[in-house]
């Protein structure tokens, strides 16, 4: 290739010569200067962009917050909720084994009844039972809420 390119500067005369290196060198300059004049950008309208997107980035962040804590206050006024009720059943609950533990202890006694024959005044005994009520299954429940609850809320 540089052979060819040798034998065509030999033929050309040295004023096409000079012309063909000063096309070269503003074909040069220009490649390099063109793209500088029309790509040029002012800069405020980079600063302008810059400030608009931080502006949406503030308001986007804001929303963020302001969701965040109405899930969280929603979150906590239900666990609230939640803590109120096995509150609720754990003092019925309550009840519930104080009146079996009375009943169970009254069952204790012993029914008396007469018979309208009046030969035998001995009154009868008829013992009288209650059941005893096993609450642990719902005892263990509650703890197992109260339990998932607090596992929860760490979380």
């Amino acid at each position: 290739m540089f052979k060819y390119i040798s034998d065509i500067i030999t033929k050309i005369s040295p004023q096409q010569r000079l012309i063909a290196l000063v096309i070269l060198v503003i074909a040069g300059v220009s490649l390099v200067l063109v793209p500088q004049w029309f790509d040029k950008k002012d800069c405020e309208d980079l600063y302008e962009e810059v400030e608009s997107q931080g502006n949406q980035i503030l308001q986007l962040n804001r929303k963020i917050v302001e969701n965040d804590s109405k899930y969280t206050d929603e979150k906590l006024k239900r666990e609230t909720e939640i803590r109120e009720i096995i509150a609720n059943l754990t003092n019925e609950l309550e009840k519930i084994k104080a009146k079996s533990n009375f009943y169970e202890r009254e069952s204790k006694l012993m029914l008396q009844s007469y018979s309208n024959d009046s030969s035998n005044s001995q009154p009868k005994v008829i013992p009288h039972k209650v059941p005893h009520l096993d609450f642990t299954n719902i005892e263990h429940e509650i703890k197992c809420l109260n339990n998932t609850i607090d596992k929860n809320k760490k979380n």
